[in-house]
């Protein structure tokens, strides 16, 4: 049964209580600004995929059977994360996640996060990615490090800064960043 994301989570595992993490940093900066998050998206898919965040105001929108004065509607999407504290990802569990995707949203996102130990990630899940596509869902690798940067150019207030520096801390505390490349 799942959990929402907390200050206070009481996870085990460390995976678990790394991903609650990777959320709770999500969530404030969503809080912070929907707009803000919504180009975290956009910088960690590194895509054209233009996913919108919250309702859209438009004016005088023609519809199939009329055009309202306003309309403010939203667009669905989902992502989803598979966080491992190590570079072991299994091509059942990502199946089964890509499986998982509700087929009637309009956009699916789905990261592998991970410290990986080379950079080729998209060779290494050429499969997987093609396999995503078939179902029309992104399919992205992605390392911590890419995902503190991609924050890093998101995060503007002070508050989330300070937050991002001590999540950096942590990555690092606990051998999640990588060394090797340095």
């Amino acid at each position: 049964m799942g959990r929402d994301i907390s200050l206070f989570a009481d996870y085990r595992q460390k995976e678990n209580s790394l991903t609650n993490y990777c959320g709770l940093l999500m969530k404030m900066l969503y809080e912070d600004s929907p707009r803000r998050f919504e180009e975290l998206l956009a910088t960690l898919l590194k895509t054209e995929t233009n996913i919108i965040v919250g309702p859209a105001f438009t004016q005088q929108t023609k519809t199939a059977r009329s055009i309202p004065d306003l309309a403010i509607t939203q667009k669905a999407f989902s992502v989803f994360f598979e966080t491992k504290t190590t570079d072991w990802f299994y091509e059942e569990q990502i199946c089964r996640h890509i499986a998982g995707f509700n087929q009637t949203v309009d956009d699916k996102i789905l990261f592998l996060l991970s410290n990986f130990e080379n950079d080729n990630l998209e060779c290494k899940f050429d499969k997987e990615i093609q396999e995503a596509k078939k179902h029309k869902i992104i399919l992205r690798p992605l390392t911590f490090e890419d995902f503190v940067g991609s924050l890093e150019q998101v995060c503007r207030s002070d508050y989330l800064r300070n937050l991002l520096d001590e999540f950096k801390l942590y990555l690092d505390r606990n051998g999640y960043l990588p060394k090797w490349k340095y």
